[in-house]
């Protein structure tokens, strides 16, 4: 307990009156990492969707195809490959670790609560139709022994009818206090639960992608927080993600249970500002022709970390 406390330090010092940040806070890319169950008659590739999982969106990709691409279209703007001279920051490490390699922090659902008093009283910016969403961020997987990370940055059309930013955020702000009441909605945003996905796991994929949606509503952020306390099984880590950033990793703590991997996302401990996704190992698997290296439950086999994100006012400007 000491150890949560200690990292709730910095959220609790912040005030709502602390002055305006100089760009958008970090927050999730569009590409939201979402693992299904491995249930393929092999039963132990790593080959399940790593599916856009925000609201609306039907395609589906494998990470080995998001990494492999120099230019992925579509929409208004695009996504292509970060030129790293032109844009000087985080360097992507080929070591993506094990969720053991965390620590512990105790009890998830206090964190998440208190992490949301922090969340809905922080300046964030108010998007207007005719603004661009910048992403830039860095993918890494360890399909067929692993791509190379890849770093991208993309711009998207806020009020891009077939882009969901607009329709989160305007969710989010008409959520309802009450948490039960919170999940019902959000469960609206999709068809019907896969088959795939406990209840609770939809639940945790629907919220954590609402959790880290850009641009987003404090108040709103804040309700979603609260309502993925409510869910069983949720955990909180002390962790390093590929880009020697420490993060607390949020998971349901289904590694070795039901051959499933476990999606976890990813925060600043002092802002609780979303800075990625990442997908955990549920069971071991020897290596074979087609996976050279294998991996063991708790290994890290796919990461989606986030490095800046902004409303900007063109096309291809940068913040």
């Amino acid at each position: 307990m000491d150890d949560l406390q200690q990292d709730l330090t910095g959220l609790r010092a912040l005030r709502a009156d602390a002055p305006r940040p100089d760009r958008a806070r970090l927050a999730a890319g569009r590409a939201r990492l979402h693992q299904a169950a491995t249930g393929a008659a092999r039963g132990r590739r790593f080959r399940a969707d790593w599916r856009l999982a925000a609201a609306g969106v039907a395609a589906t990709l494998t990470v080995a195809a998001l990494l492999a691409a120099d230019v992925v279209g579509g929409g208004a703007g695009g996504t292509r490959v970060a030129d790293p001279a032109a844009r000087p920051g985080y360097t992507a490490t080929a070591r993506l670790g094990s969720a053991a390699d965390g620590k512990d922090l105790g009890d998830a659902a206090k964190l998440l609560r208190q992490a949301a008093d922090t969340v809905e009283q922080t300046p964030v910016p108010t998007p207007h139709d005719g603004q661009w969403i910048y992403t830039r961020y860095v993918d890494a997987g360890r399909i067929d022994g692993g791509p190379e990370p890849r770093e991208s940055e993309s711009w998207t059309a806020y009020d891009d009818p077939s882009y969901a930013a607009r329709k989160e955020y305007r969710l989010l702000r008409s959520l309802p206090d009450d948490p039960e009441r919170v999940k019902k909605k959000v469960r609206t945003l999709e068809e019907g639960r896969p088959d795939s996905e406990t209840s609770a796991q939809y639940d945790f994929r629907l919220l954590g992608g609402l959790s880290q949606a850009f641009p987003t509503d404090p108040e709103g952020r804040a309700k979603v927080l609260r309502a993925m306390a409510t869910l069983p099984g949720i955990t909180a880590a002390r962790v390093t993600d590929n880009l020697g950033r420490k993060a607390v990793a949020i998971g349901q703590g289904t590694v070795r249970k039901k051959g499933f991997t476990e999606f976890q996302l990813l925060y600043d401990p002092e802002t609780f500002a979303p800075l990625g996704e990442r997908g955990i190992a549920g069971y071991d698997a020897e290596p074979d022709a087609d996976d050279k290296d294998g991996w063991k439950a708790g290994d890290v086999l796919s990461t989606h970390a986030l490095v800046d994100q902004a409303l900007v006012d063109e096309d291809g400007q940068r913040p």
